[in-house]
């Protein structure tokens, strides 16, 4: 059996379409094109497995995709790891040095192998000739299209026991067959690299000492000893959405009020701005909070 490179443009929908679909699809205008009714028909049957569409799923959490865009986004690891130019595939550049200094930043695993096990799981294809040689790519994984990555799936069960035939006949050449999509904005807030493991506070120990942390005063799971959020709280607010608003897939905050709407997108926002402002500083958003979106 070959592996199947069968790709579909997703990018022709909007992020504004991709919100009416998924809070109010009576709104949705009408598609620009049978490309755009196709890709919306494919969408409608995908439901959101993370983010904050995602009915009943307590706190925020930023599974395996969320985490690598965050990732991608950084210009300052771009030697490491980056998008291609066409932006719908990644390549890591320096696997060596991705393995020693980023991945135990962002993710759970620790080797690179580990790494691109969690690639198969969430049905990412590599492309072996060409160009991109090498790169990764997932139609729903898009730069700077956060909501659209937000209705990948993870593989329950790992792998079938039968291996793939590799099929670069059939790899897509994103250079020509479709349109190349727009860079990141060059003056995006980065905020700092998440510590490796040795360098956080309990050391980079095991579940068992972090239990032993909890519900010890001030310094628990609740906050510092300073009354500042502890990092736990801060990673309950999807960094993963913060990027999505940054590339204006939601509403201003003020237009959805003047409509009359508080969406989970407007709260993700404002629940955001909490924690930093209890954090004692204004964050990448900036003195005015959402006006600087985007």
């Amino acid at each position: 059996m070959y592996v199947d490179h069968t790709y579909y443009d997703y990018a022709v929908v909007g992020d504004d379409e991709l919100r009416l679909m998924d809070e109010n699809p009576a709104l949705l205008p009408p598609p620009a094109g049978p490309a755009a009714a196709d890709a919306r028909d494919r969408l409608g049957g995908m439901s959101c497995t993370y983010g904050p569409m995602k009915k009943n799923a307590g706190g925020v959490v930023v599974p395996f995709p969320g985490k690598l865009m965050e990732l991608l986004d950084r210009p300052d690891v771009e030697d490491v790891v980056r998008w291609m130019p066409h932006g719908r595939a990644f390549i890591v550049k320096k696997p060596k040095n991705f393995e020693t200094n980023l991945l135990p930043r962002f993710f759970k695993q620790t080797k690179y192998l580990s790494f691109t096990r969690q690639l198969n799981l969430w049905s990412f294809k590599r492309i072996t000739r060409g160009v991109d040689s090498g790169s990764y790519y997932h139609p729903l994984f898009l730069r700077g299209r956060p909501y659209l990555a937000m209705r990948m799936k993870r593989q329950k069960i790992k792998g079938t026991g039968m291996k793939l035939t590799p099929n670069p006949a059939a790899e897509p050449n994103f250079y020509s067959a479709w349109p190349t999509l727009p860079p990141l904005p060059e003056m995006r807030p980065v905020p700092p690299l998440p510590p490796l493991p040795e360098e956080r506070p309990d050391g980079g120990g095991g579940k068992g000492k972090r239990r032993g942390r909890k519900g010890k005063g001030a310094a628990g799971a609740g906050g510092g000893t300073d009354g500042a959020p502890a990092p736990a709280a801060m990673d309950a607010v999807s960094e993963s959405m913060l990027s999505a608003l940054r590339h204006q897939a939601a509403f201003p905050l003020p237009a959805a009020l003047q409509l009359g709407m508080m969406t989970p997108y407007d709260m993700l926002a404002m629940e955001r701005m909490r924690l930093l402002s209890g954090a004692g500083g204004m964050g990448p958003m900036g003195p005015m909070g959402y006006g600087q979106m985007g």
